[in-house]
């Protein structure tokens, strides 16, 4: 019998590291299976995902594009008052150019002797006799 054992020990030697052998290839062809499986859901809910806009996403673009809006109407109201404080410098006393040319200021009416016109007025507004003819101006239109 120990002879025996001595010719099968090298076989089944043989064979357990061949069943070995077999059930490593195994076990690597499913684990190769089911990461591929894996990577296949992954790729696929990825695609979903991209493909959809999540709300926060779009919450935080209008957020974005209302505050650029704000910072662009902001430059725009900046830009006008700087145009318009750069013409009125232009225009005042400090440009060099007197405004006035020696003219002295008169406080009387252009008005007076003027009376208004009772009984028609225009858009609310009562009607001035300036020359005194006693008839009252025509309706602009």
């Amino acid at each position: 019998m120990a002879t025996l054992l001595q010719h099968v020990r090298p076989w089944m030697k043989r064979d357990i590291a061949e069943y070995e052998a077999r059930v490593e290839q195994q076990m690597e062809h499913m684990m190769d299976q089911q990461v591929q499986a894996v990577h296949q859901c992954l790729d696929a809910f990825k695609l979903r995902v991209l493909e959809r806009t999540s709300p926060t996403i779009d919450r935080v673009r209008k957020r974005e594009r209302q505050q650029i809006e704000v910072s662009r109407r902001a430059s725009i109201v900046y830009e006008e008052m700087r145009q318009q404080r750069a013409r009125e410098i232009g225009m005042g006393p400090s440009s060099g150019v007197s405004t006035t040319d020696g003219a002295v200021r008169v406080d009387e009416s252009t008005t007076e002797g003027a009376g208004i016109v009772d009984g028609n007025t225009i858009n609310g507004i009562p009607s001035v006799d300036l020359a005194g003819s006693g008839k009252p101006d025509p309706p602009a239109s």
